[in-house]
């Protein structure tokens, strides 16, 4: 039976222990989805004198956007060539937005899935999701 897991990932999940959580799905028959998920909270900040103009503030919200998504894409090299040793079929994409709209977006779209796998710091989100779930420290 084909298992289908949608794997939650952002700034906060550590590679090594993504690795490692791929690591104990070896010889399972799955299908993985990784999304990772930006937060954009950062967005509504103001700043200080340093970032008053409207122009200051586009650059530094460029910026920012650039890194995080940088950061996204390191990581999800490193899930994919991780699936791909194990012969795992996966698919990856990046969701933007308040953490649990995007876990609901990306699960409503993609799914349905057997598990959803989630970082210990969308907890909360599991409360509206309708199979299994497992959170922890990613």
């Amino acid at each position: 039976m084909l298992i289908k897991i949608l794997l939650v990932v952002d700034g906060s999940s550590s590679p090594t222990k993504i690795i490692s959580f791929l690591d104990k799905l070896k010889g399972k028959h799955l299908n993985l989805t990784a999304v990772y998920v930006i937060n954009n909270r950062w967005q509504n900040i103001l700043g200080d004198e340093w970032i008053s103009s409207k122009r200051t503030r586009g650059n530094f919200f460029r910026y920012m956007e650039k890194k995080q998504q940088q950061e996204a894409g390191q990581i999800l090299d490193k899930i994919i060539k991780k699936a791909q040793a194990m012969n795992l079929p996966i698919s990856t994409l990046f969701k933007t937005g308040q953490p649990q709209q995007a876990v609901l977006s990306a699960y409503t779209s993609l799914g349905p899935f057997d598990i959803v796998v989630l970082p210990s710091t969308m907890k909360n989100t599991a409360r509206v999701l309708t199979c299994p779930v497992f959170t922890g420290p990613l």
